[in-house]
């Protein structure tokens, strides 16, 4: 275990983003799904010290200060337009007392000796990624925290992505714990999964090698997940689109077809995978 929270809350106002919520991260590659507006983002700012809860407690289960061991990663990348990829990634390793041997270790893991020198500013979307993943990575630490680090980029770039984030964890333990709003673009290398909505958690468990991400295009999507219920089946809507994660095929099949509404298609993850592999 790295981290640990009991009852961590969070309210703006007379809102809660975030309530009694008790989490162990630990090894592994954690998924954190929810819809947008879930509390995603508010729970990983607060585990990683930019927002105070309300109540709640949080415990870093390591020595000293927890950012020697906990590397963030958040959903926007600022940077200073007048630095290379070497200088930004020397500047960051003096802030973490690394020496430059570091620096060069991750340039190379990361294939940037092409752009070594080049300005950040003027890098491609692909190898600024790589150059926010070179600085999380630098002398490996135990945790890697990343919000939504797949939001707009292209199936290609994902796919490069996750195999870095497998690679990191592989070949060097780092662990990772990840939020975004669909299970398909990290379910291959998940070893955990944890659902939030509403600013609570709904479920946590080891990954099933056997479970499915499944994406729904409905009519009346609340209805259609009242009525899955009857069949064992949870889900969530995001963006019109019903989710569900769920190793009972036979029992969602079984909903659908006695849904009484429309149901116009049903999409599983494997499709992104299989259209990884045309590409590539």
């Amino acid at each position: 275990m790295i981290i640990r929270t009991e009852k961590l809350s969070k309210r703006y106002k007379n809102i809660w983003a975030l309530k009694d919520v008790s989490l162990s991260i630990g090894d592994g590659i954690t998924l954190f799904v929810g819809p947008n507006g879930a509390g995603k983002t508010t729970f990983i700012h607060l585990i990683v010290g930019i927002l105070k809860p309300t109540y709640g407690q949080i415990t870093y289960c390591g020595d000293g200060d927890f950012r020697e061991y906990i590397r963030f990663i958040g959903n926007s990348f600022m940077y200073p337009d007048d630095l290379t990829v070497y200088s930004y990634l020397k500047y960051i390793a003096s802030i973490l007392s690394l020496s430059v041997t570091e620096v060069d270790k991750v340039i190379e893991y990361l294939q940037l000796q092409s752009v070594t020198h080049q300005l950040i500013s003027t890098l491609s979307t692909g190898f600024k990624m790589r150059t926010i993943i070179a600085q999380a990575l630098m002398g490996k630490p135990k945790l890697v925290i990343a919000d939504e680090p797949f939001t707009g980029l292209d199936p290609i770039i994902k796919s490069q992505l996750r195999d870095i984030i497998y690679n990191a964890h592989i070949q060097y333990g780092i662990n990772f714990f990840i939020s975004s709003h669909q299970i398909a673009e990290l379910e291959p290398i998940a070893t955990n999964v944890i659902f939030i909505n509403k600013g609570k958690i709904v479920s946590h468990s080891l990954r099933d090698e056997n479970k499915k991400s499944i994406t729904l295009f409905v009519e009346k999507p609340k209805a259609f997940l009242e009525h899955i219920k009857k069949y064992g089946i949870q889900g969530y809507i995001h963006n019109n689109y019903v989710i569900i994660y769920t190793n009972s095929l036979k029992n969602l099949f079984k909903a659908a077809y006695s849904y009484p509404d429309n149901i116009y298609s049903i999409q599983m993850s494997a499709i992104e995978e299989a259209f990884r592999d045309e590409i590539s």
